[in-house]
């Protein structure tokens, strides 16, 4: 089985991805209140930027999985349609193990488009590491973060 990701330094030009840098505050915060379980939620902005995070509710309520709710899914399309901008992803925490997509995560992906922002080990202390990555045919691929503002 191929691993379930590709570092960036694999490509010759790296991805990148620029987000807010409130929102992964609001991330990393959110992923802090829903600890022990997985937080989740989605992303507004473009193709190449972040500038909105949506908390929904988890339906899993597991350390280990996460079920975007459906209504607080169609709650961030239509607060990404009323400002013109697009849901562009979505986010989760691990919180006991760093932001690389596992296995499952692989498995229970399927929007190729999106962009998968991943935050943890949430039980460490300090700033939470936080990455992103775009879902391939057979594994997800790094995309270099860029924090603005």
């Amino acid at each position: 089985m191929p691993p379930s990701y590709e570092e960036p330094g694999a490509r010759s030009q790296e991805p990148r991805l620029s987000v807010l840098r409130p929102v992964i505050e609001q991330i990393t915060q959110h992923a802090r209140t829903e600890w022990p379980n997985e937080c989740c939620g989605l992303l507004i902005g473009t193709d190449d930027r972040i500038d909105e995070a949506v908390p929904a509710r988890n339906l899993r309520l597991s350390p280990s999985r996460f079920l975007v709710d459906p209504r607080d899914h169609l709650v961030a399309v239509r607060r990404a349609r009323a400002s013109r901008r697009t849901v562009v992803g979505a986010y989760h925490s691990h919180p006991d193990t760093p932001p690389v997509p596992s296995p499952r995560d692989l498995r229970e992906s399927t929007y190729p488009e999106f962009v998968y922002l991943i935050c943890g080990p949430v039980r460490q202390q300090g700033p939470l590491p936080v990455r992103a990555w775009r879902l391939g045919r057979e594994h997800f691929t790094e995309l270099l973060l860029v924090m603005t503002g």
